[in-house]
């Protein structure tokens, strides 16, 4: 199981820039929209400044945050296999110029997770070594990139890709608190 610190180091890893773009922040989302672990670039504070001195307005880049936080849930919530998200991903354009790349984690229930989830339902050990190294269909976690428009598209689908197969293999039968 991963802790925060190695979270963090691998959401610092996918704003890493290539050929000198990057993204502006990189997080880890709970299914509610809360943001677990977020990290941010150089060029959020500057980019986010920047284009808010015209409109005469600043705010903190974590208001923002969770705001996009909540933008990126909603869509998945509304998102169907039938939409074209057969592979858990999406880009969400957002009017301020920038754009949101999102992938919901594949976690798979580690053995302890099922045998605890299989005690607590009666049923068989049989059935709970059956569950093991399934993909949770209802993933807890989202990642979520935030992205000036002038970032590739394709880059950050390459960033989600690389982290998100780490953290999939890092967090391995992590299961959301259900008293939330």
């Amino acid at each position: 199981m991963l802790r925060s610190r190695n979270i963090t180091q691998i959401l610092l890893e996918s704003i890493q820039p290539i050929s000198g773009l990057a993204p502006l922040s990189a997080s880890l989302l709970s299914v509610n929209g809360q943001p677990l672990c977020s990290v941010f670039s150089k060029e959020y504070d500057n980019n986010v400044s920047n284009k808010e001195q015209d409109e005469l307005s600043s705010f903190d880049p974590m208001d923002n945050l969770n705001i996009y936080s909540l933008i990126a849930v909603n869509k998945f919530r509304e998102c169907t296999v039938d939409d074209g998200n057969k592979d858990g991903w999406m880009i969400v354009q957002l009017d301020n110029g920038y754009y949101l790349a999102l992938k919901k984690l594949k976690l798979l229930a580690s053995a302890s997770a099922s045998v605890t989830a299989a005690a607590s339902q009666s049923a068989s050990a049989s059935a709970a070594a059956e569950s093991v190294g399934k993909e949770d269909d209802d993933s807890p976690l989202i990642l979520m990139l935030v992205c000036d428009d002038g970032f590739p598209k394709k880059i950050s689908k390459l960033k989600l890709d690389r982290v998100s197969e780490v953290l999939e293999k890092g967090l391995k039968g992590y299961k959301a608190n259900s008293d939330n």
